[in-house]
C-alpha cells in the first residue's frame, strides 16, 4: 500500500489531482453551526412554535420559555410558525454571528388572525366522558334560536 501511495504522489499530476480531491472532499462535508433564540410576540415569549430548517425535515420546537436551540448548516433558512401566527424566515446567510461563532436570534412573531379561519370545530352524536380529549361544550337548543 505504502509503494503504491509513493508511486501515485511521484507522478505530480496524479499527485496533485488526490490532493485536490482531499481537500474538495473534506469541505464538502459543511460545517454544522449551533442557532440559539428567543421567540416571541408583542405579549411575551412564546412556547411551541416550530423551527425548521427550510427544505428538510429536521427541526426543533421552543420550549417553555421560547427558547430553541438546533445545529444547523450555515447556509441554511430557518422558517418560524404556530396556528395563529404569521409564517417567518430568517436566512442565516444574513446574520451576524455572536463572538463564539454562533448565531443567537431574537425573533418577534406577529399575530395572523386570517389564519383562525382554519379551525374547523365539529360536534355531534355521544361520547363517554372518559374517552374525551379535548375542550368539551354543550349548546341549548334555544341560544341558537336567537
Amino acid at each position: 500500500m505504502k509503494g503504491i501511495l509513493q508511486q501515485l504522489l511521484r507522478n505530480s499530476r496524479v499527485g496533485l489531482m488526490l490532493m485536490l480531491l482531499l481537500f474538495v472532499s473534506k469541505s464538502g462535508y459543511s460545517q454544522q453551526i449551533n442557532v440559539r433564540g428567543v421567540i416571541r410576540d408583542a405579549s411575551g415569549t412564546l412556547p411551541g412554535i416550530s423551527v425548521k430548517v427550510e427544505g428538510t425535515t429536521s427541526g426543533v420546537t421552543s420550549n417553555g420559555s421560547g427558547s430553541f436551540n438546533i445545529s444547523v448548516n450555515p447556509n441554511a433558512v430557518l422558517l418560524f410558525s404556530s396556528i395563529g401566527y404569521a409564517m417567518q424566515k430568517v436566512d442565516l446567510s444574513k446574520q451576524v454571528k455572536s463572538a463564539s461563532g454562533d448565531y443567537v436570534l431574537s425573533i418577534t412573531l406577529k399575530a395572523d388572525d386570517t389564519a383562525l379561519d382554519e379551525v374547523i370545530v365539529v360536534g355531534f352524536g355521544t361520547q363517554k366522558k372518559v374517552n374525551l380529549t379535548g375542550a368539551v361544550g354543550t349548546v341549548d337548543s334555544k341560544a341558537l334560536q336567537d
